[in-house]
């Protein structure tokens, strides 16, 4: 159980797989991986609005956004920390989405609630994927 959630926090598509092959109950899988998510997501937070603010003082002169910037602004603009904290999880993993919305600058307090109901959501869905794969397969 403890393997599932340490690998949880970096990323939870393998801790759910890992908890049903380890054969722990489906329960058990899905709340582990999902506290470990929560915990991966609080902490990219904060260790990406640390990055964010070491970078901020590092630069002498606000430089011009690049084609990458304004790209990555634009889809921000479009989604917001809602898309960021929902999709992000299927597209990068929990962990990576939150320390990119705060890397670039997502408000702290919206990027959490977003990025925790995304992972747990995620965890969820995933967990029922799984179980289901694997009944189908061997049962």
């Amino acid at each position: 159980m403890a393997s599932v959630f340490v690998i949880s926090v970096l990323d939870f598509w393998f801790a759910v797989p890992l908890g049903v092959a380890f054969d722990l109950p489906t329960a058990v899988v899905a709340l582990t991986a999902g506290a470990g998510a929560v915990l991966g997501v609080l902490g990219a937070v904060v260790l990406g609005d640390r990055l964010r603010s070491w970078w901020r003082c590092r630069r002498d002169t606000p430089a011009e956004p690049s084609r990458r910037r304004e790209r990555t602004q634009r889809i921000f603009d479009r989604y917001g920390a809602p898309g960021v904290g929902l999709l992000g999880p299927a597209l990068v993993g929990s962990t990576a989405a939150a320390g990119l919305g705060a890397v670039i600058g997502v408000p702290r307090g919206r990027l959490v609630v977003w990025c925790v109901v995304g992972a747990l959501t995620w965890t969820v869905i995933v967990t029922m994927a799984v179980v289901t794969g694997v009944h189908f397969l061997f049962h």
